[in-house]
């Protein structure tokens, strides 16, 4: 049911690490059996993670070598120094390997250099970010159990048929185990290439080992857990262009996403557009943003019916609830946790939504075509990005960040410096023509192919643009 993000033209395998689209010819890395289908060049992605796993061995580094000069200063916290220092480099170890066959396939493949082959705003959580979540989903923690029940029982009762489900930012990928028995062929989806890479290891018989810094360091070992009776399959790709045939899957399920994705309402689009009629879409996750006055904050219980009705879906089941994300209290009494409000919701496909996003297919900005040219964006009010310099102490590694709706982004100077003139050349009225031969003429350096990457990711991932069709085009 997997087909090329660009095209939809059909997949094809030519080698064991590797599918090829059969119209466009667009090739997608395929990693100890991992997907990766991402826009716009997949396999040139690739080393944004092996730079990712060095920017986590330079953090460890100076954090290491701070704390060797804190000790002489307090020797009262020489225990707790070693045992951050003896993590770190067990961690760095644990994660070097869970690396390597992306930096196997980096040396053996062709690929382009430059920024914008990996998506030029990384999104998604490294290796590092993502051990906690192994250790919530793996380690027995009675909270999330009670969430994979929740959804089990969720998709047991309401799922159409038992074909083939999605678990959208799976990330460690338990939830995906336990709900796996109820379908034929079972996706887990995330944008963390790493994350599924340990996954997959894990559920096919690999134990894994680490150290949790978010518990003093504590060590864990995750046992695999017992074989899945039916086929589960990883692919890492972005949930706001999945790649899944529309009307193919019987569900969808959501773990604490809703409330992170950029645009609600293009997420809830794109799950309609997969799911088969009369498909179930689970969620559990915070309440999400009002798109609308930001003083109305984040949509209550009662408002989802009506919202998701103009969606193209009738609500099966309905409730608030709360949970503690990373209870790790069973291995560090002094962890503190927070209790979050949830909602939990069962959504079935019934009819269209009122307004199709996409009218105009993501390969516009892909492949050669002088429409897309005349296309006029505008920021999206309420959802104007603030730029600004984040100086440390030491004035040493200044970086330039982006805050979007709250999340901070750390950018290359030009790109930033880029974005910020962008934003404030778009009024309506300029085409993304007009704006490329503005900045061509200042002398930007990146390419027409590179700028449309740009656009997508500005409108599609990030929604702080619309882009509108000329009229009479």
């Amino acid at each position: 049911m997997l087909y090329c993000i660009a095209c939809h033209g059909d997949l094809i395998k030519p080698a064991p690490d590797l599918w090829k689209c059969s119209d466009c010819g667009r090739p997608y890395p395929s990693i100890n059996g991992v997907d990766v289908l991402v826009l716009p060049d997949a396999i040139s992605s690739l080393p944004a993670y092996l730079r990712e796993l060095d920017d986590t061995k330079a953090e460890f580094s100076a954090i290491s070598a701070s704390l060797s000069a804190s000790v002489k200063a307090d020797g009262a916290l020489a225990a707790r120094i070693a045992r951050s220092q003896s993590g770190m480099s067990a961690n760095l170890e644990f994660l070097e390997a869970v690396y390597r066959p992306i930096a196997d396939f980096v040396q053996t493949h062709r690929h382009h250099d430059g920024g914008f082959a990996a998506n030029p705003l990384k999104s998604g959580y490294t290796g590092d970010h993502m051990l906690p979540y192994f250790y919530q989903d793996w380690c027995g923690v009675a909270g999330y159990e009670a969430v994979k029940n929740l959804v089990s029982q969720a998709l047991a009762a309401h799922s159409p048929d038992r074909d083939e489900l999605a678990v959208l930012g799976a990330g460690a990928c338990g939830l995906l185990h336990s709900a796996a028995g109820y379908f034929q062929v079972s996706y887990g989806v995330d944008l963390s290439l790493p994350a599924l890479l340990m996954a997959k290891t894990l559920i096919e018989g690999t134990p894994l080992r680490f150290r949790l810094k978010e518990a003093n360091w504590q060590s864990v070992t995750i046992a695999p857990p017992a074989p899945a009776a039916t086929e589960i399959r990883f692919v890492s790709a972005d949930v706001m262009a999945l790649p899944f045939k529309s009307g193919s899957l019987s569900a969808v399920v959501s773990p604490y996403l809703l409330d992170i994705v950029s645009n609600a309402e293009w997420f809830a689009q794109e799950i309609h557009r997969v799911l088969k009629p009369e498909g179930v879409w689970v969620n559990f996750s915070k309440p999400f943003n009002v798109q609308g006055p930001a003083e109305l904050g984040r949509y209550r219980l009662a408002e989802l019916p009506d919202y998701f009705s103009r969606l193209g879906f009738v609500v099966e089941h309905m409730e608030c609830r709360r949970f503690t994300p990373f209870n790790l209290a069973a291995i560090d009494a002094e962890t503190d946790n927070t209790d979050d409000v949830v909602h939990f919701f069962t959504l079935r496909k019934n009819g269209q939504p009122m307004s199709v996003r996409e009218s105009r297919p993501v390969s516009r900005f892909f492949t050669a075509n002088d429409a897309v040219w005349h296309e006029i964006p505008r920021v999206i009010k309420g959802r104007e990005a603030a730029f600004f310099q984040k100086r440390p102490l030491n004035d040493q590694d200044q970086s330039l960040w982006i805050n979007v709706m709250g999340k901070f982004i750390a950018v290359p100077t030009d790109l930033a410096l880029l974005l910020e003139a962008l934003f404030a050349l778009m009024d309506g009225e300029r085409s993304l023509k007009d704006l490329f031969l503005i900045f061509q003429g200042r002398g930007m350096a990146l390419t027409e192919a590179q700028f449309l990457v740009l656009m997508d990711c500005l409108n599609r991932q990030y929604a702080l643009i619309d882009l509108q069709e000329a009229v009479g085009s």
